[in-house]
């Protein structure tokens, strides 16, 4: 990632001396810097940039020009990503107004902020307003892109918190398994965004008490997070410790189980190694509270 960064940046400059700050080839190599940014964890970096990107394009090329209008939305998701909800909700429905006029209500660029401004809404709290919304832009993405596009399938996960957080419980469940289902067509169970979708339908599972749902579903993410991150990881730890807690609610041979699954666990619990995890501290106090049962 390193390189590619050091590439994008080198790019940047020579396009930025050979063109100019505002020139749109330079603000298209900024955006992949931008995003670059993003994937080395520099977020607020990337978002100071892809700021700049949007102001620039702004003022040279109209606010309502499609590469602005690319740029904003941009700007949006890294608003998001940052917990920056309020300032995200206003420029979602800046984006959001301005797409539906440009490209109409059926484009995929209307499409990808409407997703967007449902996220927002969501996350201020605004959860009626989400969920009409996310209604229609779900269906909306199935008819245009296809029920298992990764667009479709992204924002899907997005509408299941959605659904859950109107006390829409089995619709969230039903979803949670239509996405799934699609995923594991679309990509197999090996991938990163199949086993998360696979993990929030059995965490909805057992928050709803279906113990017998959900403890296979456990069974299954455990051995595929063994299989592509290895024993020790601590997403493999975690899912172990949550299986665990599901097999102390049965017969006398399933709390041996988990017995034997939370001693496996110590084994391998390294905590001191684990930095370079984004969510590493909250994994550790729910490993932890798990061990102490």
């Amino acid at each position: 990632m390193e390189e590619a960064y050091d590439a994008d940046m080198q790019t940047w400059l020579t396009k930025m001396a050979v063109f100019g700050p505002d020139h749109l080839e330079t603000l298209i190599s900024a955006s992949n810097l931008s995003i670059e940014l993003t994937m080395l964890g520099r977020s607020q970096e990337a978002l100071e940039l892809d700021l700049t990107v949007y102001e620039q394009k702004a003022s040279r090329f109209g606010a309502e020009a499609p590469t602005t209008l690319l740029s904003l939305n941009s700007l949006v998701v890294d608003l998001i990503d940052l917990g920056h909800s309020t300032e995200a909700l206003g420029h979602a429905r800046t984006s959001y107004q301005a797409h539906l006029r440009v490209f109409g209500d059926g484009s995929p660029h209307t499409l990808r902020t409407a997703a967007n401004l449902a996220i927002a809404l969501k996350n201020v709290g605004e959860l009626s307003e989400a969920c009409h919304l996310g209604e229609q832009t779900m269906a909306r993405l199935r008819h245009s892109l296809g029920p298992d596009h990764p667009d479709t399938l992204q924002f899907g996960t997005e509408f299941v918190s959605i659904l859950f957080g109107i006390g829409a419980e089995e619709s969230a469940v039903c979803l949670a398994q239509d996405i799934y289902d699609g995923s594991f067509a679309r990509f197999g169970l090996h991938t990163p965004f199949t086993l998360n979708v696979l993990s929030m339908l059995v965490t909805l599972h057992v928050r709803q008490g279906r113990r017998s749902w959900a403890l296979p579903l456990y069974e299954l993410l455990h051995r595929a997070r063994r299989e592509t991150l290895g024993e020790a990881h601590p997403y493999t730890l975690v899912v172990a410790v949550r299986r665990a807690a599901i097999l102390d609610e049965g017969s006398a041979r399933s709390r041996e189980r988990a017995r034997q699954l939370r001693r496996s666990v110590v084994v391998r619990y390294r905590p001191e190694s684990w930095p370079w995890i984004p969510d590493h501290a909250m994994i550790q106090d729910e490993i932890d509270r798990g061990l102490r049962r």
